[in-house]
């Protein structure tokens, strides 16, 4: 493996000497994003895609870092393990000073070991597995996404209001799944409920067996299901579910979550009536009605006129994630070795407050203090320097799946701390 440049000075030495040493334009600074763009994420990876050129193109608009512009290295990861791995490790061969990245938990683990060999700065918006937290990495490893444990709490909480005695938990096996169905299980196991977890493998397409640990309960009183599963895996689980009598009743509910929203999913479904009602549950940004909800409206705004299509889940959050980044890297300096990147983080959470998409007073304002408390289309956005987790408020949007797979977006949960 090819490490990458211990310094941004390092990066323009290597362009220049392949110039023979002659004067030219400051090269652009190499900057990672390791995505899903196949595989079971793929319609996500797009839009994730999509949400760091516009963070690139808005901060380049406004002369870049140091008067060098960003260019975008994107590589797929294909929603495999492996594809992340193979991903991450051509990013670091083409001497990125930082990765957006990956799309996915089990990517994130999957890279362990490369993030402590190639001591690069990565900032994933979509990985929200709870052990992460855990992740040994020698500290290169941010997230701008709370932990599922947050997420299990609200669609918990969504699972007691709808009166649900007999839960069928369907998951991946994998840390985003066991994750997941661990924190809802924890929540609502308090033996007045009967929780049937079934997890089955993602290295193929689910059998139909996946689902007959559920079969007792599909007609039992005040049952519901849950489906934590991707697009791809999901739009198979859910098909067999309802060839199986599972559907949305006076006594029968479903339950979706961040990995599975997608109205394509639902408009492929056998019966696109059997789910209509469904809950679901996602992390988001700020609640409309609040100064913080305003920097993501216009983040959304901002979005839909650039690509004529509303921003996709955890857009916002790998938006803000290429900003944090580079904010990291103009506090750094010029000069500074990846390991000074990677603790200039702790830069992105004091000093003057400063909006999301304004990288003109960014810039400017660490120049002269070197520090900003960058206020992101997902929220507040501060991230612990020591853990890379991102400290509260968290906001989890509650959504409805409507007719013909339409998804409407109901109410936003705040879990913990205030809003600014």
């Amino acid at each position: 493996m090819i490490l990458p440049p211990t310094s941004l000075a390092a990066v323009a030495a290597v362009a220049l000497a392949a110039c023979g040493g002659e004067t030219v334009e400051p090269i652009p600074i190499p900057f990672g994003l390791l995505a899903s763009r196949t595989g079971d994420l793929a319609a996500y990876g797009a839009d994730i895609h999509r949400g760091a050129l516009l963070a690139i193109s808005e901060i380049n608009d406004a002369g870049g870092i140091r008067g060098r512009l960003l260019s975008l290295v994107m590589e797929d990861d294909g929603t495999t393990a492996v594809g992340a791995r193979t991903a991450y490790s051509a990013l670091l061969t083409e001497r990125v000073v930082a990765v957006v990245g990956p799309g996915f938990s089990g990517g994130a683990f999957a890279i362990a070991n490369a993030l402590r060999s190639g001591h690069t700065l990565t900032i994933s918006g979509s990985t929200t597995a709870p052990d992460l937290g855990q992740l040994d990495d020698d500290g290169y490893f941010f997230r701008t996404v709370p932990s599922d444990v947050v997420q299990g709490q609200v669609l918990a909480d969504l699972i007691k209001e709808k009166g649900v005695q007999n839960l069928c938990i369907v998951h991946r096996d994998d840390p985003y799944g066991n994750g997941l169905a661990a924190a809802l299980s924890d929540r609502l196991t308090d033996g007045t409920r009967t929780i049937v977890p079934t997890g089955y493998p993602i290295t193929s397409t689910p059998s139909d067996a996946v689902l007959e640990a559920c079969q007792p309960l599909v007609s039992a009183p005040q049952r519901g299901i849950v489906f934590v599963t991707f697009e791809g895996d999901g739009s198979v689980l859910m098909s067999r579910a309802i060839t199986r009598g599972w559907r949305v009743s006076a006594d029968s509910s479903v339950f979706l979550v961040d990995g599975n929203k997608a109205s394509r999913l639902y408009m492929a479904l056998p019966d696109q009536a059997a789910f209509e009602g469904a809950l679901g549950t996602a992390p988001t940004g700020p609640e409309p009605e609040s100064p913080a909800g305003q920097r993501l409206a216009a983040f959304r705004g901002r979005f839909e006129t650039k690509y004529q299509r509303p921003a996709g889940v955890h857009t916002e959050t790998n938006y803000d994630a290429v900003y944090l980044a580079a904010i990291a890297l103009a506090a750094a300096g010029e000069d500074a070795t990846q390991e000074e990147v990677r603790d200039a983080m702790a830069k992105t959470r004091s000093g003057r407050m400063l909006e999301a998409g304004d990288w003109s007073k960014i810039s400017t304002e660490i120049a002269i203090e070197g520090t900003v408390d960058y206020l992101g289309a997902s929220g507040d956005v501060d991230l612990d320097p020591t853990s890379g987790e991102l400290t509260p408020p968290y906001y989890i949007g509650v959504w409805q799946l409507g007719r013909m797979g339409t998804i409407t977006e109901k109410n936003t949960v705040v879990v913990g701390g205030a809003t600014q």
